[in-house]
């Protein structure tokens, strides 16, 4: 309200003003005309002089507090005969009306000279601040700025609008306190000097005009030289050149001389501004310009200007970005890839691949190429998982159905549609079929596979190849002689079911387990599945809801709903959302949140008072960690707002009271209130959650005691317990306290490291017992309440133990800990062995779901001799050991090399083992018909390239080896002649022991069910040949007919992983097939049933 009052009254000043000047300047001006006049009149003209002079000097200085856009409107309007001009140079004594007019003239050609002067200084220097010597506008916009900012004390305001000033160049508040009288005038005339840098003899001087007016001292000059002339730490001395004199003052400046501006004391003597190319003579050579003559280095310069890129997203060409890089800096080429997927819109990040724009397109592979080798190039295509630009799969062009000289007819291979438009989900993977036009063929095949679409490539050849493209390059591949009648492309007329989950996930989440009250089942997840663990029965149900991986879940108080939330996936209908089902039934409720949770969702709860759980809070993943609260049943959000930047561990309810929450994490233990008015709000308590001493770096766990009071466990093994009054620091454990659980008895539970410990809460917190556990993830008591002690112990190396702490811990629930990668199943048996990088090989029974045995192994494959006595495995150091299938005990170990072994693959008699390295090396091992510890010496090596060898398969004959190297090219070996087969062609009758390569003519059809950018990791065939299990980067496992090389086969679909399947194997008898994911570290089962079964 002051400030307000203060611009009224400013503004009433100024408007009196503006009048009574203008009325005296009237009566002035008639009093001036007349002739006639006495003395004592002049003496009263004199008086109104006077009067006019103050007049004027109260509208100055009303006018310095009016806004800048009232003082641009009139000093626009004013002429250069305005009195305004006047103000700064008041006369001493009484002057006449004539008078003023002829000093107004003179100033008005001041004011010219003045601008002329500030013209040629901003040519110099750009940045310099204003001088005090500048116009009014200047310095009263300064303090009509100075008066708008919102201080919230004068005091403080007026300190950082004076130093404000100062910075500006504008010092009449600090010269009004000094005094300002008595001060010399000021030497306005300038010096014109020359500068140059100190050691370049090539730099071309700078022209600087010196004078006091706009250089005070010579520390402004510096200031102003270190931006005119560039050095390493700015210029600190100038010298005199030739003298070499070093510079004081500025009165020791001399017109017309040049000068030397260093950052050092120490001048360096060189000819300065003598650079000049010497006269062209003809003669020999002298020994000064020998290095003319050398031949460049292979070390280049490094480039000094930054390079502007054009970023343009594959898939939208109309997306594109400037991207500036600095060549100077050592960057690295995938963070640079990272940052693309900010920029640019991509529909499959992330950003895998880099090319040029310009024909014909050229993929970058580092950094320094970029910065070097495609110097020439500003606009780079962004790809992301298509890999490949759109012109190099040849999908994007029109020009191959003008080729064929003919329409499109529905049902097409190339999957056009009348009217000339294409499919688009044709154009992803594209099949060239040409007919053979022997009489050797069959006319069903003519008439299936006639319609293919034309080579790409001018005149169609006369050959029966199909190419497809496979992870951005075009495979050929020949059919078999005789076509099998199976292969219609139709959905197999069997089915998936989800049997049994094996493993457990508590590696990286928090809220992973929970009990149901009702049943006493344990519910927890793996991947997309969340299992419900009956233990007396020994059985499970999955809720199959979700579409990608599982993160937490929370239990309502009546024990009958369940709610899960889940990750984002990369479509809108598969983003971050929480799913609230039955426990029973596997029914789902409801779904909240989709649309508005971003990246995935940390942590859930439900409200618990009065066990109605009519709210549900959720916090999402992204980088603002948003708290929400619905009302789940009419899926409605309440209210919304952000809590922290950083990671944030869970949230809850507070049992007592619904409206406030409770998050925690790292360094922070935040409480929340919800206000139920019209704006629904929730805001954070700032006088609770302050820690009194150190803040832990994490706050880990959390539970309320019976009284009400919050309990928290945090890094430094310290356990706080927050009251609305005061709290207190227990240091109980001697590791960081991870979980923490309430029983019904007033026990306190505490897990962290390898510790469970019990404190009696009732009893001021005593210690009551301890039990090693190993790392412990949550506690979860057996029972509601928690009266009988047993509680349920997750583990981060994916254990559950079942337990008490009278009563020894056994495990309930077991698995790998991490990456599993090798599933092999037994020949002749319903087991299975897997492998992962935990170091762990543990062989499975399909029927009881239980290890039969486990051993401690770093392994990166498997292969099972087909009598099922021998197991081999590769391994990271180049060595294959050999296990006893029955019991795991090792027989021996071969020795491949210092490659990592990524394929095995006995041969059907049992007598060879092929070993596929990393390395791109094919090793044949020849075994003895006991199949013991005796190896034959001879070995047989074979090579293609340096590709690494992702799979191996026998022929049944055990002549000949396919194998598909890394860039899903697959080649072919004759293992009597020992050399490589060249002409593919002959391969196209062989018949295949097994066919886990996921590339070949009898798996086209999946690879046609693909999006850009996705590719086949692994296929299994079954035992019987007549299904086809092919799981994908996207997680998907996929049933089909075997063989599947129709266009658009069938299948029967699956989704229980968000990343790469990387194992499937089907049983001895197709009964069952067992899939693995990589980062999951799970392994599931399903059952292979007919279509009523399921």
């Amino acid at each position: 309200r002051q400030v307000f009052q203060k611009r009224a009254s400013r503004a009433n000043v100024l408007t009196r003003a503006e009048r009574l000047l203008d009325a005296r300047r009237g009566q002035v001006t008639d009093r001036s005309d007349s002739s006639d006049d006495t003395r004592k009149n002049n003496h009263e003209d004199d008086d109104d002089d006077d009067e006019l002079t103050d007049m004027e000097g109260l509208r100055h200085k009303a006018l310095r507090h009016v806004n800048r856009r009232q003082l641009k409107v009139y000093e626009d309007s004013a002429s250069s005969d305005d009195v305004l001009h006047t103000i700064r140079y008041k006369p001493r004594g009484p002057l006449s009306v004539a008078a003023r007019r002829a000093r107004l003239t003179s100033f008005n050609a001041r004011i010219n000279k003045q601008k002329r002067t500030r013209a040629s200084r901003r040519q110099n220097f750009p940045q310099r601040g204003q001088s005090d010597d500048d116009d009014l506008n200047s310095s009263e916009s300064d303090a009509i700025d100075a008066y708008n900012q919102p201080w919230a004390d004068d005091d403080e305001r007026y300190e950082e609008s004076n130093l404000q000033d100062i910075s500006n160049g504008n010092r009449r508040r600090q010269q009004t306190t000094n005094g300002g009288v008595g001060q010399p005038k000021e030497d306005y005339k300038g010096k014109r000097v020359w500068f140059f840098r100190n050691g370049d003899i090539h730099y071309k001087p700078k022209q600087i005009l010196i004078n006091s007016r706009i250089y005070q001292s010579l520390e402004h000059l510096l200031v102003g030289l270190s931006q005119v002339v560039e050095t390493s730490t700015g210029v600190k001395h100038v010298f005199s050149w030739p003298e070499g004199k070093e510079v004081k003052s500025l009165g020791e400046f001399q017109n017309g001389k040049y000068y030397v501006c260093s950052s050092t004391r120490q001048l360096q003597r060189v000819d300065y501004g003598n650079s000049r190319e010497g006269p062209w003579r003809v003669g020999k050579i002298d020994r000064n310009e020998n290095f003319l003559f050398q031949k460049n280095g292979k070390v280049q310069s490094p480039l000094r200007r930054p390079r502007i890129l054009t970023i343009i997203s594959n898939m939208y060409r109309d997306s594109r970005e400037k991207l500036i890089l600095n060549t100077n800096s050592q960057m690295n080429f995938e963070d640079i890839l990272t940052d693309i997927v900010n920029m640019v819109n991509i529909p499959n990040p992330p950003v895998r691949a880099l090319y040029t724009e310009k024909r014909p397109h050229q993929k970058v592979q580092s950094y320094s190429q970029l910065i070097r080798d495609f110097a020439e190039h500003d606009n780079f295509l962004a790809c992301g998982e298509e890999m490949v630009p759109l012109e190099m799969t040849g999908n994007n062009s029109s020009s191959n159905n003008n080729r064929r000289g003919g329409a499109s007819v529905p049902g097409s291979v190339d999957g056009s549609r009348p009217g000339g438009k294409r499919n688009a989900r044709s154009d992803i993977n594209r099949i060239d079929e040409d007919r053979d036009l022997s009489p050797g063929r069959s006319s069903d095949f003519t008439t299936a596979k006639g319609q293919g679409q034309g080579h790409p490539k001018g005149r169609r050849r006369k050959t029966d190849s199909v190419r497809v493209d496979i992870n951005g390059k075009t495979r050929e591949f020949f059919p078999p002689t005789t076509i099998d009648e199976e292969d219609d492309g139709t959905k197999p007329d069997k089915k998936l079911r989800l049997d049994w989950v094996y493993g457990f996930r508590g590696r990286d989440v928090k809220q992973n387990l929970v009990v149901l009250p009702s049943s006493g089942e344990l519910v927890y997840f793996v991947a997309a599945v969340v299992v419900i663990y009956d233990r007396k029965f020994a059985s499970q149900k999955h809720y199959l809801g979700h579409s990608e991986e599982v993160t937490c879940l929370a239990v309502h108080p009546n024990g009958r709903f369940v709610a899960t939330g889940q990750n984002a996936g990369k479509t809108l209908d598969t983003g971050a959302h929480v799913r609230v089902w039955d426990g029973v039934s596997l029914s789902t409720y409801a779904v909240v949140g989709l649309g508005c949770l971003q990246v995935g969702v940390t942590c859930i709860n439900f409200s618990e008072r009065d066990a109605q759980g009519d709210l549900l809070m959720a916090v999402d993943d992204s980088d603002r960690h948003v708290l929400t609260v619905w009302e789940w049943q009419t899926e409605r959000m309440v209210a919304k707002t952000t809590t922290t930047t950083d990671p944030v561990v869970s949230g809850c309810f507070y049992p007592v009271d619904e409206s406030i929450l409770v998050t925690y994490g790292r360094e922070h233990v935040h409480f929340w209130r919800l206000f139920w008015d019209k704006g629904r709000k929730v805001m954070r308590d700032r006088l609770s959650g302050n820690f009194e001493d150190d803040v832990p770096k994490f706050v880990t766990s959390l539970c309320f005691s019976a009284v009400g009071d919050v309990i928290t466990g945090d890094s430094t093994g310290a356990i706080l317990i927050w009251s609305r009054d005061n709290s207190s620091v227990f240091s109980i454990n001697e590791d960081f306290v991870s979980a923490l659980c309430m029983l019904g008895d007033g026990t306190l539970l505490s897990g962290g490291g390898n510790e469970v410990k019990a404190w009696d809460s009732i009893s001021n917190y005593c210690l009551v017992k301890e039990r090693s556990a190993g790392h412990v993830r949550s506690l979860v008591p057996m029972s509601a309440g928690g009266l009988d002690g047993s509680i349920f112990v997750s583990t981060t190396r994916n254990k559950v133990l079942e337990g008490s702490l009278q009563l020894k811990f056994k495990v309930v629930i077991q698995g790998h800990v991490e990456e599993l990668w090798a599933v092999e199943s037994h020949p002749l048996e319903q087991t299975f062995v897997s492998a992962g990088h935990d170091q762990t090989v543990v062989k499975w029974s399909a029927v009881s779901h239980a290890p039969v045995w486990r051993v401690n192994n770093p392994c990166t494959s498997i292969s099972i001799d087909p009598k099922g006595r021998l197991i081999a495995l590769g391994t990271t150091a180049g060595k294959v050991p050999v296990l006893n299938s029955y019991n795991g005990i090792q027989l021996t170990t071969l020795l491949v090399g210092g490659s990592q072994v990524n394929a095995l693959s006995f041969s059907p008699d049992g007598r060879s083992l092929a070993v596929g390295t990393f390395d791109g090396v094919i090793q044949i091992h020849y075994l003895t018909d006991e199949g013991q510890r005796f190896f034959s010496s001879e070995t047989t090596a074979l090579k293609h390239n340096n590709m690494f060898i992702m799979h191996i398969d026998w022929s049944v004959d055990c002549k000949f080896l396919q194998a598909c190297l890394g860039d899903y090219e697959i080649i072919y070996w004759d293992l009597v002649s020992l050399q490589k087969v060249k002409a593919t062609r002959s391969m196209r009758d062989v018949k295949w022991a097994t066919h886990n390569c996921p590339v070949g003519h009898s798996v086209i059809g999946p690879w046609q069910n693909l999006d850009r950018g996705e590719v086949i990791n692994v296929v299994s065939r079954s035992q019987y040949r007549d299904l086809a299990m092919v799981g994908d980067s996207r997680g998907r496992a996929r049933l089909y007919r075997w063989p599947c090389s129709q266009l658009k086969s069938g299948f029967h679909n699956t989704k229980t992983y968000s990343s790469n399947v990387t194992c499937a194997t089907f049983t001895c008898d197709d009964s069952y097939v067992i899939i693995s994911g990589g980062n999951d570290a799970a392994l599931m089962q399903f059952s292979v049933l007919d279509p009523v079964n399921t």
